[in-house]
């Protein structure tokens, strides 16, 4: 949901997150061919983990990064093979900064990691190809959803949860919603029929915004985004998660921050959204 401290929205040093990027192939036949490694924990299942530093906020690198993610996912091979295992669930994450994470420690406690797990224990063979952006507001996630085309419709599941960036930043809900539309037709039509979208907190009690009044950040701002995710989301038959209604303020303070979730904070993100996943794929 979120991408970027709101204290440093406009630090054009892009003082953040180091970039990051690992990757392990699958083929169209489902087959993957993995390295184990340290970089996740075992249980964690295959991954393909891509973040960059909050100062790469401009769509063209964004569209790069992901584009080099999506290419290394569809090569058929790659050395040091020690072990195959079948994909049997590809699960699709498109959002900002806590998608990969930020507020757990470590960020394989992040919301998306959470859900990944259960879906591991689940259905054996869950791979999970995250796709957050930090500091990503939905122009950059179209182009994130442009690029998942090459699946053809073939995953199984995706998740999107967007929109607070856009709202901190001022940007026009109606926009908000004709890029939303976009996004998650493109997104139904092209990479999973299988669509789950979480709408967004009452930022007005988070206590980044408590502290220092953002004229951007209201009540009434936060609804019609809200509003907007509500009006989209059956056009494609995705699945709605009341974050809204159904979480706390204190479920997003992280340390000075104030923003991002904190570890209980994705913990309880996950488990709404895991429900309303669990639900959609006739799983309980």
């Amino acid at each position: 949901m979120y991408g970027e401290s709101p204290h440093l929205a406009n630090d054009s040093t892009g003082a953040g997150f180091a970039s990051s990027f690992a990757a392990r192939p699958f083929s169209s036949s489902r087959r993957l061919t993995q390295r184990e490694n340290d970089i996740y924990p075992r249980d964690q299942g295959p991954v393909l983990f891509c973040s960059v530093a909050t100062a790469m906020r401009k769509v063209n690198i964004a569209t790069s990064i992901v584009g080099v993610c999506l290419a290394s996912l569809l090569m058929s091979a790659c050395g040091h093979v020690e072990q195959e295992r079948k994909i049997e669930f590809i699960y699709l994450a498109f959002g900002t900064s806590d998608a990969i994470g930020v507020g757990a420690t470590p960020l394989t406690e992040g919301y998306v990691y959470l859900i990944n797990q259960d879906l591991q224990q689940r259905i054996p063979g869950t791979f999970l190809i995250n796709l957050g952006l930090p500091g990503a507001r939905i122009d950059a996630l179209n182009d994130q959803v442009r690029l998942a085309k090459h699946f053809h419709g073939e995953a199984d599941l995706a998740t999107v949860w967007v929109g607070a960036n856009d709202l901190v930043h001022g940007d026009d809900p109606s926009r908000f919603q004709t890029d939303l539309r976009q996004l998650l037709r493109r997104l139904q039509s092209s990479v999973s029929t299988t669509v789950v979208i979480a709408n967004l907190p009452d930022l007005t009690q988070l206590p980044a915004f408590r502290a220092m009044a953002n004229p951007a950040v209201t009540l009434a701002r936060v609804k019609a985004f809200n509003l907007a995710i509500e009006v989209e989301a059956p056009y494609v038959n995705a699945s709605i998660v009341n974050v809204f209604g159904e979480s706390s303020p204190d479920d997003f303070a992280v340390d000075e921050d104030g923003f991002h979730p904190t570890k209980a904070g994705h913990r309880r993100i996950a488990n709404l959204i895991r429900k309303v996943i669990l639900e959609r794929v006739g799983l309980q």
